[in-house]
């Protein structure tokens, strides 16, 4: 899936990979760690996943700068 993304718009896999990952690893982490303690760890989830999408979009920026370094030269 991430390789059919990577050659559509330069942002699209990175950005589709984070999310999907950060959707799972919270589900995951917050329904194993608190559920059935009577904690509100619904919305301690929904704050962490947004944080997540924050930074995931954040950090396209240098993910660009960085991937003009790395692209081969054509030859």
């Amino acid at each position: 899936m991430f390789d059919r993304l990577r050659h559509l718009k330069w942002w699209q896999a990175p950005l589709v990979s984070s999310s999907l990952g950060s959707i799972l690893d919270t589900a995951l982490f917050f329904s194993l760690a608190f559920a059935g303690t009577g904690l509100p760890w619904t919305t301690w989830a929904l704050g962490d996943l947004a944080v997540k999408a924050v930074f995931a979009a954040l950090l396209l920026i240098p993910f660009r700068l960085l991937l003009g370094l790395t692209r081969p030269a054509a030859v």
